[in-house]
């Protein structure tokens, strides 16, 4: 067995191995630059967040909040037998266009500090894109 230096996949090589293999596909549709705009925030937000693990396309993740920070897990809620580790935030999915959908938790959607974070956090990206 040969031994890899890279066992977690995590580095260039996986990545550019991923965006050829979304490139090979079938263009996606175009977009609109709201939507785009949508998705680059949302993707910022995930990765962002602290992982330590190599995401896979198509699979769901679950990001909390622990310590004021947030956290993209391979636990779903209910899987922890002692409880979840913090605050559920919601459902993230890598998309096959490298994109990443959050799905907020039903609390955490209406929860206003949460939210206010969120929308200070899109204001900033978008004062950013404006410059």
């Amino acid at each position: 067995m040969q031994k890899t230096p890279n066992p977690q996949g995590k580095g260039l090589a996986p990545l550019l191995r991923d965006l050829a293999r979304a490139r090979t596909a079938s263009p996606p549709p175009p977009k609109q630059i709201d939507q785009i705009t949508g998705e680059l925030f949302t993707s910022l937000f995930v990765l962002n967040s602290e992982f330590a693990f190599r995401p896979v396309m198509g699979r769901s993740y679950w990001l909390y909040c622990i310590d004021g920070k947030f956290k993209l897990m391979l636990l779903a809620p209910d899987d922890w037998s002692a409880g979840h580790p913090g605050r559920f935030i919601g459902e993230c999915v890598l998309r096959e266009d490298v994109t990443w959908t959050l799905t907020l938790d039903g609390e955490a959607s209406r929860d206003a500090s949460l939210l206010r974070h969120l929308e200070g956090e899109r204001r900033r990206l978008q004062a950013s894109l404006e410059q």
